[in-house]
This record gives structure tokens, C-alpha cells and sequence, in this order.
């Protein structure tokens, strides 16, 4: 069975050649095996028939977070169905996930390791969906086609992404600082211009400190006057409703 899904998956505009939005195809093939009892796997091109070359059709990610910030709520729910990218905070705990045949874990999962054994302070967790988001956005266009298979014998649709598990589709000439700063302002709730600073050069981050080690947070107020004082930090948030409810459309 082949059926080509012709994205890109972070621009739901563009169609398949059935004429069917190629995200919400996919999406609807995953729903369908899970209503109908069977599996849907992942893998790519050229990959051999091996049990333990196939793999879940999105990228999850699970961090721990902190909840002694008593001004965020202890849930908070946010999509992009743009990058068919969805996550939540609920309490201690915080789940990001891209539904994209697996690019994501193969070839950016170690970028975010260095969180594993850390605690997040909900806006630390943001920046993390809106790295995670923005990656989709440079795939290359090869990556974000698909061909779907039926495999009888282990009762799944296999969905083979038109690229190689050695090559990184995730390009750099792909890269766009303008969206970029767009999507860590929109979800940490700040302006695009709090996030980059004043020449342009970079971009503050709320995870990194200047040796490369996991920041801590500011949360007393002691704290935050502290970080105000350092040129190499912005201090955002707490949440910014009225930007949130109401996005610039720019």
C-alpha cells in the first residue's frame, strides 16, 4: 500500500496528491490502526526488514518539572498543528511530542539530554517546546514525505520516510532567526525582541548559563533582581495572559 504525504508537516496548507491536508492524513492513519487494533511503526529509507529497525511514528519526550513556583497553575496545554507537535505540564511532569515518523529522536535527541537528569521551572519547560516546535521547521522537504506500507505479519502500517536513518534532514540553510525568535516569544509569552539581543548576535535562553551548565530558574525576588543585573540573561514571565489569548499576527 503507498500513499505519499507531501507536507511540509509544519504547513498544513500544502496537500497530498489525493488532495488531502498531508498532516491530517497522517494523523488519521495513526488513529485508525490504534481504533482498529493494530500497530503503526516508523522507519526509513533503505532500512532492512528488522524488527529492531522499526520505531513508534513520533518523537516523545518526558522532563520533570518544578512546582514550587506558586505563580503558574500545575497544568498548562500546548499544540502546533503546524509541526503536529503537542504538549502538556501536569504537575511534576512535562511531555513534548512531534508526530514525525521518528526524525526527531533519531537526529536532535541529544541536543535536549543534558535535561534529563534536571527539573524545569514551567518556562524553562516553554523554551523547550518551542525548540522542539521550531526544529520541524527546517526539515528537509525529502524528509517530510512519507510512504505507507502493510506488514501482515506484524499486523502494522509501517511509515517509511523517504530519507536515510545516516542522513540528518534537519538543515542549517533552513534556519530563519526571524522564526525562530518568533517561536520562543510565542511560547515563553514575551516579545520577539526580549529574546534576542540588542546587536542580534544570539539568543538568550533560559536552560544555559555562560559555562554551559543547566540554569537555575529565578524564582525569589532576590533571585530575579539578581539575574535583571546580568547583561547575558532576560528574566521573562511570569505567563503573559494577554499575549497568549491574543498573538500578534506578525
Amino acid at each position: 500500500m503507498r500513499n505519499p504525504m507531501s507536507s511540509p508537516w509544519w504547513r498544513d496548507s500544502n496537500q497530498t496528491a489525493s488532495g488531502k491536508p498531508g498532516a491530517v492524513q497522517f494523523l488519521g492513519l495513526i488513529q485508525r490502526t490504534f481504533a482498529t487494533k493494530k500497530r503503526m511503526l516508523c522507519c526509513f529509507s533503505g532500512d532492512p526488514p528488522w524488527e529492531g529497525m522499526y520505531g513508534p511514528p513520533f518523537s516523545l519526550y518526558r522532563f520533570r518539572i518544578d512546582t514550587s513556583d506558586s505563580r503558574f497553575e500545575n497544568f498548562d496545554y500546548l499544540d502546533n498543528v503546524g509541526v503536529l507537535g503537542t504538549a502538556f505540564r501536569s504537575g511534576n511532569v512535562g511531555i513534548v511530542c512531534v508526530f514525525d515518523g521518528g526524525l526527531h529522536r533519531q537526529f536532535r535527541a541529544h541536543r535536549y539530554e543534558f535535561l534529563r537528569e534536571e527539573i524545569l521551572h514551567p518556562m524553562q519547560f516553554n523554551e523547550v517546546i518551542a525548540r522542539i516546535f521550531y526544529d520541524q521547521t527546517v526539515l528537509d522537504d525529502q524528509a517530510r514525505d512519507v510512504t505507507y506500507f502493510w506488514n501482515e505479519k506484524r499486523r502494522a502500517v509501517i511509515s517509511m520516510v523517504h530519507t536515510s536513518r545516516f542522513y540528518d534532514p534537519y538543515l542549517h540553510d533552513n534556519h530563519d532567526r526571524k522564526r525562530f525568535a518568533h517561536f520562543l516569544a510565542r511560547y515563553t509569552f514575551c516579545d520577539p525582541q526580549q529574546v534576542v539581543s540588542g546587536d542580534g548576535d544570539r539568543f538568550y535562553t533560559m536552560l544555559i548559563d555562560n559555562d554551559g551548565k543547566f540554569m537555575k530558574f529565578p524564582v525569589t525576588e532576590a533571585e530575579i533582581a539578581m539575574a535583571r543585573h546580568d547583561p547575558n540573561r532576560r528574566v521573562i514571565g511570569p505567563l503573559n495572559a494577554r499575549r497568549r489569548e491574543d498573538p500578534p499576527l506578525d
